[in-house]
């Protein structure tokens, strides 16, 4: 798929209604509505449920970054095509294995509805994630790129947007597969690591940090899950920060905010900096973070594993002290 493709304009529109009230209906239910194209090009929306990590039915969920103006509002036609059609590559390339020739997909573009049930369906995303079986990546910077060498797939999705974000890597840390859209062609993120390891000698350091121990990436993701509740549980109350832009938080010239929400804006950026950090940490990351991310979020994580830890021990679940006092600091040197 070329990058006109990506980013063109399209006039076949679809009934958005049509596909609303079905996505509403299945949320309604309490199950994850999933999008698929006919080869007539007509969406079907369908249904699975979630219990435990599984999914009753094969799908893909795709990340992106949401201000990029790709393929990914699914307001046509054709828009929802190239995406169906993103998607079966993964099965043209053997990434996925399936008798079907056709996959659903989960986009929040199309599967979180902007109303009440808005919500609850954010809400499920962590489940959505983990139960795919796989993540396609979909990020603008990358579609214009061949890269030549793996190092240069490396370092496209190392620069790329995507990294920055932080809910992205959310999403990314629960895939069991997960893989980036190239201009030509779809790589899987394992792959890229086993070819490194193949022609790049490999530290004893660096294996350790590259392995992952399902259990101690479970307690990571354990603590991790924990300190985001309590980022989003602490600032729940400040209603006028969410109508304050980070781009306004964080300028040089002084802010027409009122101070509180001035600083409980740049705390909030703050604590989510070291929680993506936090993130980032994870073995599955280690080709991702560049060099002073690595020990960056070595410590980062190491504080957040001390800090729950210590207030969880065997009674996880309990509600932190943080909103008393804001504990986690950055390593030195680290740019928030």
């Amino acid at each position: 798929m070329s990058t006109e493709d990506a980013t063109g304009e399209c006039n076949c529109q679809i009934d958005p209604f049509d596909i609303s009230s079905h996505v509403a209906t299945i949320l309604d239910d309490g199950d994850i509505p999933l999008v698929s194209v006919s080869i007539e090009g007509k969406p079907n929306i369908s249904r699975t449920s979630v219990h435990q990590g599984q999914s009753t039915c094969e799908f893909v969920a795709l990340s992106h970054v949401r201000s990029q103006n790709l393929i990914l509002d699914g307001t046509s036609k054709c828009s929802l095509q190239q995406l169906q059609s993103l998607v079966n590559e993964l099965l043209q390339s053997k990434i996925l294995l399936s008798l079907s020739t056709t996959l659903p997909f989960w986009i929040d573009t199309i599967c979180i509805p902007e109303d009440h049930r808005k919500q609850t369906a954010t809400k499920k995303i962590k489940r959505v994630f983990e139960a795919a079986d796989a993540v396609l990546v979909l990020e603008s910077s990358l579609y214009c790129q061949r890269p030549g060498s793996i190092s240069d797939y490396i370092a496209a999705i190392r620069c790329s947007p995507w990294t920055k974000r932080l809910w992205t890597l959310q999403e990314a840390a629960l895939a069991k597969r997960l893989c980036f859209r190239f201009h030509n062609m779809v790589v899987l993120l394992d792959d890229l690591t086993i070819s490194l390891e193949a022609t790049e000698p490999v530290t004893a350091v660096e294996r350790v940090l590259r392995t992952e121990n399902t259990k101690e990436v479970r307690e990571k993701l354990d603590c991790l899950d924990l300190l985001d509740a309590d980022i989003k549980s602490l600032f729940a109350a400040s209603t006028n920060v969410s109508h304050t832009s980070a781009k306004d938080m964080v300028k040089e010239d002084k802010p027409e905010v009122a101070p509180e929400a001035y600083w409980n804006g740049t705390k909030k950026l703050h604590l989510r900096s070291i929680l993506r950090l936090g993130y980032l940490s994870l073995p599955r990351f280690y080709l991702i973070r560049d060099v002073n991310e690595n020990s960056e979020s070595q410590a980062v994580m190491e504080q957040i594993l001390t800090l729950y830890n210590t207030e969880y021990g065997a009674g996880r679940g309990m509600k932190t002290s943080m909103s008393k006092e804001m504990r986690l600091e950055p390593p030195k040197g680290t740019v928030m």
